[in-house]
């Protein structure tokens, strides 16, 4: 088949194209057209062509367009194709959820722990980033690496922690995530979800053997530390039950009450004062307390709250 100019305008019609940068293979694909990508590919239509870095294949990829999927493949569709940014048909298949398209692209050699250039994420991370559980599983089913990090050393498990992705969290506990890795700045998947509040994850990461003790790197703080900075309440009660050192000294020598009378936090100072912290403990060069810290930021209940006791 020749395509000349009326058929490449009938072809243009019947698919509407959005913009005329896009091939027609590239907007047949992505709407699923299949007898048109058949003769498009027949008329010699360029399969790799590529629009902003993406292909014909990625485009059917992210859609779930599986039997176009299969005919590009089989008509030599390059799969290890990468984006300006580095991403994949398989990056796009697992992002949008369309696992049966993963399976294939795995089957025909996809490299299933490719990198993207922006956060360094791969197919599992982008599965994890959105919930897709079936994915996920699908991954490390195929042999994904579990452990591979985002540039700032997030793991998948960590990404699923700060996400609240409970039932990921626990997919990737059971098979096997190290419970403990570090990013690139030391926090934990445990410190994740107590930032965020997440309580659910937090009591599934100490229930499967996280280590309430871990320190952030270069500033000793741990969890609890974190929970009190943040104001999470929940967690802190969490980690106190759970024996988290309740007098534990971040690097400048501040412990979990300092940090939550610093922002006024006077449910979790009241729960720390009660659970017997040190009222007293001092920052190690400037002598900082806790009554200090409430005192200059203006947290008047707290400050009620560290008299009550004869804080200093």
């Amino acid at each position: 088949m020749i395509l000349n100019d009326k058929l490449i305008k009938a072809l243009y019609d019947s698919v509407g194209i959005d913009t005329p940068a896009k091939t027609v293979l590239m907007d047949a694909a992505e709407k699923g057209k299949i007898e048109i990508v058949n003769a498009l590919l027949a008329g010699g239509a360029d399969i790799n062509a590529e629009y902003n870095g993406r292909t014909a294949l990625m485009f059917a990829s992210r859609n779930g367009h599986t039997e176009v999927v299969k005919t590009l493949i089989s008509r030599g569709a390059d799969i290890e194709a990468t984006t300006n940014e580095g991403k994949t048909a398989l990056m796009f298949a697992s992002r949008r959820n369309h696992s049966e398209i993963v399976e294939i692209l795995i089957a025909h050699g996809a490299d299933i722990d490719a990198k993207e250039n922006i956060i360094g994420g791969t197919a599992l991370i982008f599965a994890v980033l959105n919930n897709h559980i079936e994915v996920v599983e699908t991954l490390i089913d195929k042999g994904a690496n579990i452990e591979s990090a985002t540039n700032e050393g997030k793991t998948a498990l960590m990404m699923a922690s700060c996400y609240n992705h409970l039932g990921i969290v626990k997919t990737l506990i059971e098979t096997g995530a190290y419970i403990n890795a570090k990013s690139n700045k030391g926090l934990t998947a445990l410190m994740f979800a107590v930032i965020e509040g997440y309580t659910e994850a937090v009591k599934t990461l100490i229930y499967k053997g996280a280590d309430i003790e871990a320190t952030i790197n270069f500033s000793s703080g741990t969890a609890l530390i974190l929970a009190a900075l943040e104001g999470q309440t929940e967690a802190v009660k969490i980690l106190i039950k759970k024996g988290a050192n309740i007098n534990a000294k971040y690097n400048d020598g501040s412990t979990a009450l300092m940090f939550a009378a610093l922002k006024g936090h006077a449910e979790i100072v009241k729960i720390l004062i009660d659970k017997g912290a040190d009222i007293n403990a001092k920052t190690f060069i400037t002598g900082r307390t806790a009554l200090l810290n409430a005192v200059e930021n203006g947290h008047t209940e707290v400050v009620k709250l560290l008299k009550s006791v004869r804080a200093k």
